[in-house]
């Protein structure tokens, strides 16, 4: 087994930030307390992890890690090609950009996979989300050591935030749906309590709504929502998260007959934007979102910019033609 920067700091009877600040050159202790740090280091065999060797390896200044969601690849190709484009600039100015796949839903797993990041110098963590209360503190307390931390799924992160704006692509749905619902007619909102970008939807969907089309909301998170959908009648459903694969599927196997609108171009909405079954779906430009990661990071870090808290980038409406 590989030896941590916390073994070390417990044999030299320091903190693990001490060790990280010597080991990756961070900031300044006595002479006395890096020489005992290094010699230990060296005596316990102490090396990063393969994929920090490539970091090491690139000789470049700023490290940026990209984790991606094992369980939530369906929308990475355009992100991937957008941080590629980025970081055919962002090489050429000291910067070096590796991506990591990772069970982010994993707690234990994801703490340990962030203290790997530490240990290897990184300047910059992207992650999609944070769900655990313990993973966000942690990522908290590295924040003081200059690292710069990112979400790309939750605009109400208390972290930087690049990515879609989740209440106006609820509005972009609402408008065609309120295009294509006659008078009286239902719509049945399915969202989860769950995620936060759900919620934007449903709520940017509810206030752009016309005044003579009934709605319901239904949080998918606390029952079967065909039952829901068979008891009543709904002309349209409102998919209010990315992956509705296994919805929208169930829908087919009962031959319910309902329009849909939903978020995202996963296969299962795709075949129905061709056989007509989803009227329009919402889809963020991954492309944009994915450059614009790099370029602020770039921004940051030789021109010492300011961050902001959160840079939005623009969605699109997916129909059958388009």
């Amino acid at each position: 087994m590989s030896v941590t920067m916390q073994e070390i700091a417990e044999r030299c009877n320091t903190s693990r930030g001490t060790v990280d600040r010597v080991i990756n050159k961070r900031g300044k202790v006595s002479e006395e307390l890096e020489k005992k740090i290094l010699d230990m280091a060296k005596n316990l065999g102490y090396e990063t992890n393969i994929f920090g060797k490539i970091l090491s390896n690139s000789k470049l200044d700023r490290r940026v890690v990209i984790l991606l969601d094992n369980d939530e690849k369906y929308d990475f190709d355009d992100f991937a090609i957008g941080v590629d484009a980025g970081k055919a600039e962002a090489v050429d100015y000291g910067m070096s950009i590796v991506f990591e796949s990772c069970n982010i839903k994993d707690e234990r797993y994801l703490s340990n996979k962030i203290d790997e990041m530490v240990d290897i110098g990184v300047n910059a963590i992207v992650i999609p989300k944070v769900n655990s209360p313990y993973i966000q503190e942690k990522l908290k307390e590295i924040e003081k050591y200059g690292i710069v931390i990112l979400e790309t799924k939750n605009s109400q992160s208390e972290f930087i935030f690049i990515g879609e704006d989740f209440s106006k692509e609820g509005e972009m749905l609402s408008d065609v749906a309120s295009l294509y619902l006659r008078v009286g007619e239902k719509v049945l909102i399915v969202y989860s309590e769950n995620e936060i970008s759900s919620k934007m939807r449903r709520d940017g969907f509810i206030s752009k709504i016309r005044n003579d089309i009934d709605f319901e909301s239904f949080d998918i998170t606390k029952g079967d929502f065909l039952e829901k959908l068979s008891s009543e009648e709904f002309s349209l459903v409102m998919f209010a998260f990315v992956d509705s694969r296994k919805e929208i599927a169930e829908m087919s196997l009962k031959n319910l007959k309902n329009k849909i609108v939903a978020v995202g171009q996963n296969e299962m909405i795709l075949v129905g934007l061709q056989n007509g079954r989803v009227i329009a779906s919402v889809v963020k430009e991954g492309k944009e979102q994915g450059y614009k990661l790099i370029n602020v990071l770039k921004e940051y870090f030789l021109k010492d910019c300011k961050l902001m808290k959160r840079y939005y980038i623009s969605s699109k409406l997916k129909m059958k033609n388009s």
